[in-house]
This record gives C-alpha cells, structure tokens and sequence, in this order.
C-alpha cells in the first residue's frame, strides 16, 4: 500500500499522506515509494491500533535512487512484527531528516530513522521513543555517513530488549546524540524498568528531565564519548 508510487521508472512521490487505523496488515506499506531514480520526500505514514505482520517492510519514503528527505513515521497502540524505515534509498542518495515517533505499542523487528544502502548520507534524523515495548535495534541512521542523529526518550518507553545505535558504522559519529526527557524539561524518562540493553555509536548524552533517585542500567555500551 503506498501513498503515492512510481512504478519502474524515474520521477517524484512526495508530500503523500498515509492513516491506517485498526487493521491487520500483510505486505509493504509505503508514504511514497519510487522504483527508480527521484524523490520520496515529505511522507506521513501513521498507523493507529495496526497489526503489522512480518511480511512487507514500512516506510515513510523510499527511492531506489536519489532522496527520501524528510518523512515521518508515527506508531500507536500497534504490533509491529515487520522492520520500519523512516526514509529508505536502496542504491545512492540521501536519508536525511526523517523522523519516527514510537508512542505505544510492541516493536519486534529493527528501525531505522534513514537508510542507504549504497554511498549517501543518513544524517540528521530524529528517532521518538515515547512509549511501547522495543525489543529490536533502532538506528538513527545507516549509511556511509550517518551523523547528527538524535534520539529523544521520555515518557513510559519500556527499552529494556532495545540495542539503540545513532549510526551503524560507528566510523563518526559527529551529533549522535540521545536525550532524556522532553526539550521543554516538562517530561520525564519514567519506564517500569530503568534499563537499556544495548547503546552504540553516540557522541553525546543529554539529560532535559530525569526522575531523581534513578539509575539507568545499560548492559552494552561502545564508541560513546559521554
């Protein structure tokens, strides 16, 4: 299901608009998706009470080649057993300023904010981790470069199964960054349990909000410069 698609040739699928609510879904779901070179910018893929099964990966924006700038993924009260891409390029481009927002639910397969597979950038991506269960990695960006991705966690987020990378690589991670609590100081981190399985590749760590007498566990921590 797309918002809008390109089919085996060049050309642009941007600003499309996709609402899924309280449905179980097989098969790829896709804001804009473009089989050859060209854009999938701008994309809105929000799901709703949905029942994502493994089959069929979901994104915001995806491009065989070139850009899938800016889109946005946000989940609520759904099981979501398929991996999630904010922005997809499966040969060279760019997976810049994607955003996915993670409100409530179960996660079971990776996410990841931007992705190339080929050479590009995955840079300045935005990763909400607000509530739900993540038992999965989620990376801020994968790409030959991947930095300035920031991850914000607040709120009730359960990350005690989650690997959280800011990059893949960990080549440069230049701005990964990953914030506790909400910019505005007003919302706190507040999980049953006060641990995350694995943190990888991030430069920095900002506390907006914290609730004191806490302390975070993290059982695997690499390449972090504090």
């Amino acid at each position: 299901m797309y918002g809008g698609y390109v089919e085996y040739s060049d050309g642009s699928a941007n600003n499309n608009k996709v609402v899924l609510e309280n449905v179980t879904v097989g098969g790829s779901l896709s804001g804009g998706n473009v089989a050859g070179i060209g854009s999938a910018n701008n994309n809105s893929l929000i799901l709703k009470g949905v029942n994502k099964e493994t089959i069929g990966n979901m994104f915001g924006g995806t491009v065989y080649e070139g850009t899938a700038d800016g889109n946005t993924v946000t989940i609520e009260d759904s099981t979501i057993n398929s991996q999630l891409f904010g922005g997809a390029v499966i040969s060279d481009g760019t997976a810049n300023n994607n955003t996915v927002v993670l409100k409530s639910g179960t996660f079971a397969n990776d996410i990841v904010g931007g992705f190339v597979l080929g050479d590009g950038t995955a840079s300045n991506n935005t990763v909400i981790l607000q509530g739900g269960t993540v038992k999965a990695a989620v990376k801020g960006g994968v790409a030959t470069t991947a930095i300035n991705n920031k991850f914000h966690i607040y709120g009730t987020a359960d990350l005690s199964a989650a690997k959280l990378y800011g990059n893949d690589s960990g080549t440069d991670i230049t701005g990964n960054t990953i914030y506790f609590g909400t910019e505005d100081q007003k919302t706190a981190w507040t999980p049953v349990t006060y641990s995350i399985a694995e943190v990888h590749n991030f430069e920095k760590t900002v506390f907006n909000a914290a609730k004191w007498g806490q302390t975070i566990t993290v059982n695997t921590l690499d390449n972090h410069s504090g």
